[in-house]
């Protein structure tokens, strides 16, 4: 007779059930207390972004002033009595003031975000001391060199520092709503900056006591059209705003500016046409000027103000959250600790280890555990890449691309480089690759059911799959990594790295992470799975061979991988 292998005891496996169901319970409590964490950290990093935004906010008020000031003082001796040379000190010295402050407060966060800023400030100081040389002498008119040169250089400076808040907060946005605010800030910068430019043409050119070119006419008439097409938009999302303080702030900007400042500007615009403004007529103006600019920094202020306040909520919030998921944490290995006194101590061993290593994640001591568990194909793998990832960014953070340039170079459906700035910016990373001797890798890859999802839900639903794939993949990539959209249902990446084996790596974490979350939306019954097929060339890149070359090359591995049956990662060797 066989011999029946002896079953596994009731005793055995009652363990096994209360170890595997304390572990989930455990787990999944740590898992909370880690994202709870998150967001508190991310929720003090915003708060102090707009506690540091402040100075550069200050600083470009001042300088928007000086800018106009300064030019009506270069434009003739009108502009160069006591009160106005008073006036023009006095915003320097508040323009240097804040400025500094706001350099020293980036500096701190990284050395590379101030760069551009100091750069076009020295450019700002260079005007601003040959300004200098013109007053002191007295002359009764500027050079227009001079002029257009002062004027360059204070409104690039404006404008830099307008981009400058904008990155910061695109880049640590934590909420629709935070986002909102930041942005609105931003475009009223731009909306100061448009309506002082306007304001300084007009002045500069009355003051002059010459009648305006119709160059001068026409920009005047064309700042004042892009100034009231953004009021327009910033006046959108103040009214569909729950801020009863913001409105009413609103409703003072279109009272100064629009029926006080603008109004006035319309009854001198015959006598500046004719050049014949009187200077009792341009202090009257300018005087107007300060009052209507100095609203639309009040309601930068209030921005501000409601801004903290939900920044405060946030965080309360935040808070509250990390405190009842520590609770539920503590209950947790309570739980745990009861359950695992009854059994053997070969058993209890392996879950304090692990309970352990979670309690390292709670208390932030995570780098070691990051280390070791980045291997690992399940959640916390993917939040230890994720950490990895981030933190190697921050000391290989790329220079700032300029605003317009990232407009231009966006795919408008995704959210990734378009085509042809994904192409722009890879060759200018085979050249820096090449010379820093890095490892890169080319990825061309491709949904591979795109059509099938077209056909069952329709066309809809397969650009939110697109979407899907981009935030997936964005997850898995370095800020200094390419993500760009080939067409239609094919995307392009460029990584790079010390060495091979790492390049690769990031590869096929691309992939298993594309397979491992798919897209979930609640009109859906089930959730849409992702399959993506790629085409991957990687290696020292090599001197003289264009970026289509190895584009052929990738092209040809991802047919091989849809060759191969799809759903599959195949690496090519770059070759010359």
């Amino acid at each position: 007779m066989k011999q029946q292998k002896p079953s596994v005891s009731l005793y055995v496996k009652l363990i096994a059930c209360l170890i595997l169901s304390s572990l989930v319970m455990v787990g999944f409590s740590s898992l909370y207390v880690f994202e709870a964490w998150q967001v508190r950290q991310q929720a003090g990093r915003i708060a102090e972004l707009s506690r540091g935004a402040e100075f550069f906010v200050y600083a470009f008020r001042d300088l928007t002033f000086e800018r106009g000031r300064t030019n009506v003082a270069l434009s003739g001796p009108q502009g160069r009595s006591p009160a106005a040379r008073s006036f023009i000190a006095e915003r320097r010295n508040l323009v240097d003031q804040n400025f500094k402050q706001g350099i020293d407060w980036l500096l701190a966060i990284n050395p590379l975000y101030a760069q551009p800023l100091q750069t076009r400030y020295a450019v700002f100081l260079s005007a601003r001391a040959k300004v200098d040389e013109v007053l002191q002498a007295d002359q009764a008119v500027a050079e227009p060199a001079l002029r257009s040169e002062w004027l360059t250089a204070s409104t690039d400076l404006a404008e830099q520092i307008i981009f400058m808040l904008d990155f910061l907060g695109k880049r640590q946005q934590v909420s629709g709503r935070y986002s909102a605010y930041h942005l609105l800030i931003v475009d009223a910068l731009e909306f100061r900056n448009l309506i002082g430019k306007s304001a300084t043409l007009m002045t500069a050119a009355t003051s002059r006591r010459e009648p305006w070119t119709g160059d001068e006419y026409r920009k005047h008439l064309e700042l004042q059209a892009q100034a009231d097409f953004l009021w327009g938009k910033m006046t959108q999302t103040i009214n569909a705003s729950d801020s009863a303080a913001l409105q009413n702030q609103s409703a003072v900007v279109e009272q100064l500016y629009y029926r006080s400042y603008r109004q006035e500007q319309l009854q001198l615009l015959p006598e500046a046409l004719t050049g014949t403004v009187g200077p009792e007529r341009l202090a009257q103006i300018q005087s107007l000027s300060v009052v209507a600019f100095d609203s639309v920094f009040a309601l930068i202020d209030q921005i501000k103000q409601d801004v903290f306040a939900d920044m405060r909520i946030y965080q309360d919030e935040a808070d509250r959250k990390l405190m009842e998921t520590l609770l539920h944490l503590y209950v947790s290995m309570a739980i745990v600790a009861f359950t695992l006194m009854y059994f053997q101590a070969k058993l209890f061993q392996p879950l304090r280890a692990i309970t352990g290593a979670l309690e390292n994640i709670r208390r932030g001591e995570a780098a070691p555990l990051l280390d070791n568990e980045n291997r690992r194909t399940d959640e916390i793998g993917q939040l230890a890449a994720g950490a990895m990832l981030l933190q190697s960014s921050m000391d290989e953070e790329r220079r700032l691309r300029g605003l317009h340039e990232h407009l231009a170079m966006i795919d408008a459906l995704t959210g990734c480089l378009n085509k042809r700035s994904f192409y722009q910016r890879a060759e200018l990373e085979l050249t820096r690759a090449l010379r820093e001797s890095k490892v890169a890798a080319l990825v061309l890859l491709d949904l591979d059911n795109m059509k099938q999802v077209n056909d069952t839900y329709g066309h809809l639903y397969g650009d939110k799959l697109l979407k899907h794939l981009v935030s997936v993949i964005s997850e898995q990539c370095r800020p200094y990594d390419l993500i760009g959209r080939f067409g239609g249902d094919e995307f392009m990446l460029f990584m790079q790295a010390s060495d091979e084996t790492s390049v690769m790596e990031a590869c096929l974490r691309v992939h298993s992470a594309v397979r491992s979350q798919p897209l979930v939306l609640p009109e859906l019954t089930e959730p849409l799975t992702v399959r993506i097929s790629m085409g991957v060339v990687y290696g020292e890149i090599q001197a003289d061979t264009p970026l289509l070359a190895y584009l052929e090359q990738a092209d040809k591995a991802l047919y091989a991988a849809k060759q191969q049956g799809k759903d599959q990662v195949v690496f090519r060797k770059m070759v010359d």
